[in-house]
């Protein structure tokens, strides 16, 4: 009983290993590295209630392949120290004022 057990337990981590190497796979194939090709902006006015969880959405759909530049215009205290503690924490978020941005990319 217990090698069957075993048996069921070892298939059933190999299946899961094989889709896994498939998503990977299928995954660098749709979405090859492109470098510095593009730059996902993220615009935040005013007061945002949701700050953290808008850069950390379009940071998980970069997925790391693209820069992401949150821009703040005329935020409050509270969201811009949200902005900035949030994009220190993801990786590829950077924090920019209307300024800086046009400094950097135009």
């Amino acid at each position: 009983m217990a090698e069957t057990l075993g048996t069921v337990a070892v298939l059933l981590l190999a299946v899961y290993g094989l889709m896994e190497g498939i998503r990977q796979l299928v995954a660098r194939l749709v979405y090859p590295p492109c470098g510095e090709r593009g730059v996902w902006v993220l615009w935040v006015r005013g007061h945002c209630e949701d700050a953290e969880f808008l850069v950390r959405c379009a940071a998980a759909r970069c997925r790391g392949r693209m820069p992401l530049c949150a821009v703040e215009i005329d935020t409050d205290d509270d969201t811009h120290r949200v902005l900035e503690a949030t994009c220190r924490a993801v990786r590829g978020a950077k924090l920019f004022t209307p300024a800086t941005f046009c400094e950097r990319f135009f």
